[in-house]
């Protein structure tokens, strides 16, 4: 009887050490530390900015494309098998989410605001099953951008350029401040 109950506590020991071993692991990666993964996240909001706009301007096919490079690199990284990187893998699933969404509304809808939200919204139901899932990380990242977006059309409808927004939107670099500083 000793035996038997000294080779289950064994048996639930080395249970106990393997899924220690394995937070613990979680704990000391990167991209679990609060800095780093804010850093990660501005990173991929400042990204559809500086890259993503004048892309899917210029090219809305190729751009629209790459939604699936982010999602293929997504799957590559979760393979790897770490922690480390199926938090990047995560990360990067939220923001193929937010660049699916705006390559659809900039590249072909956005003369029509009323579109926006809905049209960059195409990924909720994905992010709303993630969230009870491992995948919290990216189902918070694009629903954090989803709602950055709405607050977005929110103030340009609050100050009142909302009537604005064809002409600026269809109007050359040159001509679309100056159709902003005339109405304000």
């Amino acid at each position: 009887m000793k035996e038997l109950i000294t080779k289950n506590l064994e048996v639930k020991d080395k249970f106990n050490y393997e899924s220690h071993k394995s937070v613990d692991s979680y704990e000391n990666s990167f991209l679990s530390n609060p800095i780093s993964l804010r850093l990660w996240s501005s990173f991929f909001v400042i990204l559809p900015i500086f890259v993503q706009a004048p892309w899917v301007r210029l090219e809305p096919i190729s751009a629209l494309c790459f939604t699936f490079v982010i999602i293929l690199v997504a799957v590559i990284l979760n393979q790897k098998g770490s922690n480390k990187w199926f938090i990047v893998s995560s990360l990067l699933l939220g923001v193929s989410g937010s660049w699916l969404g705006g390559c659809l509304f900039w590249g072909w809808l956005s003369p029509f605001p009323i579109l926006h939200i809905p049209v960059e919204a195409v990924v909720v139901p994905l992010a709303l099953i993630g969230f009870g899932t491992n995948w919290k990380i990216g189902s918070s990242f694009y629903i954090s951008s989803l709602f950055g977006t709405a607050v977005t059309d929110i103030t340009i409808f609050l100050i009142g350029i909302m009537d604005q927004w064809r002409q600026v939107i269809t109007a050359d670099s040159q001509n679309a401040p100056l159709i902003l500083q005339k109405n304000l």
